[in-house]
């Protein structure tokens, strides 16, 4: 897919139009490809999976044989990756992130949870009171209130009242200019 790739504006209203329905008030919408969520939390891998103080101990245990075999199944494995989808030293994976730093049990990691297997199209709703984000055909994920993340859509960035964070670096430029003509606003 294209990093360009343009959103269908009938689905960007029908977005819009469910949640303000919802909550009853005006509602901005954007959309971004995501590839994968990265997980930057105490207790977490990468992807998100909780790390287990037991796997701690066997890894040390038998680390150094390990360690050679794991580098050399991550060197094959990243290789693999590169031809299969033809994507040489792009940076287009990286920059389809859905970065996720802050403390174990964080705001920002129960979105990460949330939209981490929902493919790559998300779209991204926020009101003066709500925020939410959305798959093809469903809410993933959804806040208001004092745990609404701030959306500081100039950075790529959601913040959470905890300090958590969310970088998007998803944006295609169509839709970078579609948020800089409307300021961010509902």
């Amino acid at each position: 897919m294209s990093r360009d790739k343009v959103a269908p504006e009938d689905v960007r209203e029908q977005v819009r139009a469910m949640l303000q329905e919802q909550w009853r008030e005006r509602v901005a919408v954007s959309y971004f490809q995501m590839k994968k969520v990265a997980f930057d939390v105490p207790g977490r891998d990468q992807v998100g999976r909780l790390r287990k103080v037991l796997g701690i101990v066997v890894a040390v245990i038998v680390a150094i044989p390990m360690f050679v075999f794991m580098i050399l199944v991550f060197i094959l494995n990243e290789i693999l990756e590169v031809f299969r989808l033809g994507k040489v030293l792009d940076g287009a994976s990286r920059d389809r992130l859905f970065q996720v730093q802050g403390a174990q049990g964080c705001l920002a990691e129960t979105a990460g949870d949330a939209i981490k297997d929902a493919g790559e199209d998300i779209w991204i709703a926020w009101s003066h009171t709500h925020a939410a984000l959305l798959g093809a055909d469903r809410i993933l994920w959804q806040s208001s209130g004092p745990d609404r993340p701030r959306i500081e859509l100039t950075r790529s960035r959601l913040t959470w009242p905890d300090g958590s964070t969310a970088d998007l670096r998803q944006f295609s430029g169509v839709e970078r200019k579609r948020l800089q003509e409307r300021n961010g606003n509902p």
